[in-house]
Parts: C-alpha cells; sequence; structure tokens
C-alpha cells in the first residue's frame, strides 16, 4: 500500500545528495522509518469515537481504525531498501481501511468509509522526519 507524495521522488532528491552524505543515509533513512511506524502504531492505539457492536467500539469515518484484537497493529513494519524507507502493514483489510471502498465487497452489504492511519502518520512525523535529515546534513558537513 504506497503512498504517494506530491514533488519529487526520494530517489531524485537522494540522487542529488553529495557522497558525503551517502554513507550516513541508510541510518538516517532506519531511523525515519522507526520514527513513522512508531506514529502509524500510536494512532492505531486510539479508541474509537464510533458505532458499538457489542463489546468493540468502532472508529468513526475518518478516525484511524480502532483496535480491535491488535492485528493491524502488529502488521505495521519498515525496512529500508536501496535509498528508500518502506512503512507498511501486510494487514489484508489495510488498504480499505485507509482509502475507503467504493463498492461493497468480501461479502459486504455497506462501502467502508476511509479511517486513515499511514498520511496521517506521515503528516505528525513530518518535522520529525526532517530533523533526522537535518541530523545527516550536518554531520557530513564537519
Amino acid at each position: 500500500m504506497p503512498i504517494r507524495r506530491k514533488g519529487p521522488s526520494l530517489e531524485k532528491i537522494v540522487a542529488r545528495i553529495p557522497d558525503e552524505f551517502a554513507a550516513g543515509i541508510p541510518d538516517t533513512l532506519a531511523a525515519i522509518g522507526v520514527i513513522v511506524e512508531a506514529e502509524v502504531k500510536r494512532l492505531l492505539l486510539t479508541p474509537g469515537r464510533g458505532r458499538m457492536y457489542g463489546v468493540h467500539r468502532a472508529s468513526a469515518p475518518g478516525d484511524p481504525p480502532a483496535p480491535d484484537l491488535g492485528n493491524l497493529q502488529r502488521s505495521i513494519t519498515h525496512e529500508v531498501v536501496g535509498q528508500t524507507v518502506r512503512v507498511g502493514t501486510t494487514a489484508e483489510a489495510a488498504e480499505a481501511l485507509e482509502f475507503g471502498t467504493v463498492t461493497a465487497g468480501r461479502g459486504r452489504n455497506t462501502v467502508i468509509l476511509p479511517r486513515p492511519f499511514m498520511r496521517p502518520a506521515i503528516a505528525a512525523t513530518r518535522d520529525q522526519v526532517t530533523d533526522e535529515i537535518r541530523k545527516l546534513m550536518r554531520g557530513a558537513k564537519r
């Protein structure tokens, strides 16, 4: 479930970075992955504000998915691949929760409204990610 962003790709930005920065890139990407992964998992611990279904309170549309069994939260991981860091999930329902559905599926009678969790985590960690990149740049100037 890749998240697309506007502007040049990370690969194009990294390609313009001088060689002295290259040695620190993997560690910086790993740190960024940890930051974003932690924020996604934090958002997925947020109690739901939607309807009650027995003992489970669902999330309201627009809020992160409410915790139920914790499968989605446990599936969130990050990995550094080349000069890219990927934060994602293997949970089957993740894409439908993040973006919603336009048609009913999997035996459901209702459309799922978005319950974003990846995009808000990326937005919430923007300053921390920028700080990690600044640390990399400062370290290479020494």
